[in-house]
């Protein structure tokens, strides 16, 4: 079964470079330890032409 999560969340933009880490899972240390990253090449994005910096892509769309 296929799921989505969506979340809203109002951030500084300092914040968002960690938040871009975070969801990429750049880190080796994830709270959920059942996570298996070696199947993280499998997600994607819904929205095309993005980079993997957070903060670039929302400073290019304001």
């Amino acid at each position: 079964m296929s799921f989505v999560v969506a979340r809203m969340q109002k951030l500084k933009a300092d914040n968002l470079v960690g938040l871009g880490n975070h969801d990429q899972r750049k880190t080796s240390n994830h709270s959920n330890q059942d996570i298996d990253v070696s199947r993280s090449h499998l997600n994607y994005d819904l929205v095309a032409g993005r980079t993997n910096n957070f903060k670039t892509d929302i400073q290019s769309y304001i």
